[in-house]
C-alpha cells in the first residue's frame, strides 16, 4: 500500500517517503514488486516554481532499492538533468516556378545538460 508522499518544510532539498505494507500484497505479488524494482527506472521532471517551466528531466534506477537480505540500504547518486532543444535552420531553395522561393526548415535536436541532481535513496525493512 502506498501512502501519500511527505515533504519536509524548512530543510534544503525535498524528502518523499512511500510506505509499502506487505500485508496488502496477494500471494506472488511480492516477487513481482521486487522484479519491478530490479528492472525499472524512476523518471523525474524538474520544474521552475516561479515560471512553471520545465527545467529538465532525469532518471534513477530502482534496483538500488533492493535490500537483498539486509535490514536497510542507501544509495547516493549524482544524475544529470537533461533537456531537449529543437533548433530550426532556415534554408531557402529555389522552387520549380520561376520567381517563387520555397522555405525548407530542417530541425536539429540537441540534448543539453542543465545541471546535476544529488539524490539519496533508501529502503528500510521490518523483515
Amino acid at each position: 500500500m502506498l501512502k501519500s508522499p511527505l515533504s519536509s518544510p524548512g530543510s534544503p532539498g525535498m524528502q518523499v517517503q512511500f510506505k509499502v505494507d506487505e500485508s496488502f500484497l496477494r500471494q506472488g505479488e511480492k516477487r513481482w514488486f521486487l522484479r519491478y524494482l530490479a528492472l525499472h527506472t524512476m523518471h523525474i521532471d524538474i520544474w521552475d516554481s516561479d515560471s512553471l517551466l520545465l527545467i529538465g528531466s532525469t532518471a534513477i534506477e530502482l534496483k538500488f532499492m533492493l535490500r537483498q537480505g539486509r535490514s536497510a540500504v542507501q544509495a547516493l547518486q549524482e544524475v544529470e538533468v537533461l533537456t531537449t532543444d529543437y533548433v530550426v535552420e532556415d534554408i531557402l531553395l529555389a522552387s520549380a516556378d520561376p520567381g517563387q522561393r520555397t522555405t525548407i526548415s530542417p530541425m536539429t535536436v540537441q540534448t543539453i545538460i542543465r545541471g546535476r541532481l544529488h539524490v539519496r535513496t533508501g529502503n528500510i525493512g521490518k523483515y
